[in-house]
Parts: C-alpha cells; structure tokens; sequence
C-alpha cells in the first residue's frame, strides 16, 4: 500500500502487511522527541538501578568484610589457662555488668583457696577475650561444683571461645577424685542453646535475677 504525506513535506509512505513503514521527516521530528524522552528515562532508571546495585555492592563487600573478620578469629589461635581473678575482672565486668560499679562482677568466691578461674587469650596472649569461674557449691543436698561468670568479648562472640573455656571446666573436673561431682549453674536465657550444645541440661523454670534479666539452672554430669 502507497500513500503520500507531501503535506507534510516528507517522503512517500510505505505500508506492507507487516505494518512496516518509513515515516518523513514530520513524523522524525516527533520520533526523535520520543527517543529523547525514552532515553531521559532510560537515564533515571539506570541511575535507580546503579545506586541499588552501589548499595548491594556495600552490602556484600561488609558481609564479606564481616566473615573474613570472623574467620580469622576462629583460626587465631586461643589459649585457654588457669588464672588470678585479678587476669580476668576487667573483662567480667565489661561483659556481664556493663554500666554498674566494677564492684558488681566481684563474687564473695573469687578469693576462695577451692576456687578456680580460667581465661582465654588471643593475639599471642596479649589479650583476655574469655572468662569462667567454677567453685564447690552444693546442689539440692549433692556435692557439686557451681560455674559462675562466664563471658565472651563482644568481639570474638561465635568464635569458639566459650566451647573452649568449657572444655578447660571438664577437663579439671575429671581431674578430680572420683566420683566426679556434678557441676551447675545459673545460664542465662540467651545462652541456653549454647549451654545444650556443650552438654548441659535445663534443670528449672526460668526466674529472674535482679538487675541481670531472665535466668535457668543449668547442670552437667560429665
């Protein structure tokens, strides 16, 4: 099919059963202001899309950053020993009384001959990243050893240290003359999981502890 559009000052038209067709220059004109304006658009839309992926790009780089931070923490070597309370006081204040008076993280069993304190060390022992203390204390009539003050830096959370510092517990428990007592003590709520994991038992209804929060008892026969 032919057609004219001289009126318009263009070429002749040309329109094939496919709809084909070779436009003059009048309709150019308004192609031309439409390809602008789809390029306009175009130009946003890529730009929408670029400051997105920018922003998945942050994400997975910090995520990236975060793991590898995480991964060499695991594989730092920790050394875990016997200490004085006086090793690891800073960090059970700093962990697990954070805001009261360092008074707060002295126990009346910190001084005891019968007491015992472990640390975790990392950075080739320069710093104390881990803390537990264990002391005989009686369960429901039973001879036991209670374990108290148990904490992890912020900073090296999941990475081993308190599965570590518990095996170091059992590890002078079966040094003990047999038979070997059974251990308890107060876990937080939060930690549970963690405490199951290392082969202790839920032995109460939670309860509060006063300016700490929600608690169980806790215990491991080894």
């Amino acid at each position: 099919m032919r057609y004219s559009s001289r009126a318009n000052g263009g070429e002749t038209k040309e329109a094939g059963d496919t709809g084909t067709m070779r436009f003059g220059r009048g309709n150019a004109c308004q192609t031309a202001e439409s390809l602008a304006g789809w390029k306009a658009a175009g130009k946003k839309e890529v730009a929408f899309h670029a400051t997105d992926a920018s922003r998945l790009n942050a994400r997975v780089l910090q995520r990236k950053i975060r793991d590898v931070s995480e991964l060499k923490k695991s594989q730092e070597k920790i050394e875990v020993r016997a200490a004085r309370v006086e090793e690891l006081i800073e960090l059970r204040h700093a962990v697990l009384r954070p805001g009261r008076p360092r008074a707060a993280a002295v126990y009346d069993e910190d001084e005891l001959p019968s007491t015992r304190h472990f640390i975790a060390l990392a950075g080739a022992g320069e710093r104390v990243v881990g803390c537990v203390t264990i002391f005989p204390q009686p369960w429901e009539g039973r001879p036991a050893w209670q374990l108290r003050g148990m904490g992890v830096a912020d900073d090296f959370q999941g990475a081993g240290v308190g599965r570590k510092l518990l095996e170091a517990v059992d590890q002078f428990m079966r040094g003990l003359a047999p038979p070997i007592p059974m251990m308890w003590c107060n876990a937080r709520v939060t930690a549970i999981g963690f405490y199951q994991r290392c082969g202790w038992a839920v032995a109460s209804d939670v309860f509060d502890v006063p300016t700490v929060g929600p608690h169980v008892k806790m215990t491991r026969q080894l």
